[in-house]
């Protein structure tokens, strides 16, 4: 359980370094691997930091792979995820979630 959960923390971390790096793909694949980690452990608060770092990623490039992943993680419609990702973007706020 321990290892596991902890992965999660590192690999967010790792995702920053390729966000910083401009390395999109790889901080994209490092930021799911970590959601659907804090998903499963049903660790919120963890999970809503990573979710703000995929905004972020998702702002630079419009991946569609974040919204269907995202989708499938969370049991959110990826068309769901687009609209409330669109909508943060005007907004310029990351904090708040679909429910």
């Amino acid at each position: 359980y321990k290892e596991r959960y902890s992965q999660a923390g590192t690999l967010h971390q790792l995702g920053r370094v390729a966000e910083e790096q401009g390395k999109w793909e790889e901080a994209t694949s490092y930021f799911l691997e970590a959601a659907e980690i804090f998903a499963h452990y049903q660790d919120q608060h963890s999970l809503q930091i990573v979710l703000g770092s995929l905004f972020r990623v998702w702002r630079e490039n419009k991946d569609p792979a974040i919204t269907e992943k995202l989708g499938t993680i969370l049991n959110i419609s990826p068309e769901k995820w687009e609209a409330f990702l669109s909508k943060a973007g005007e907004i310029g706020g990351d904090e708040e979630r679909p429910s």
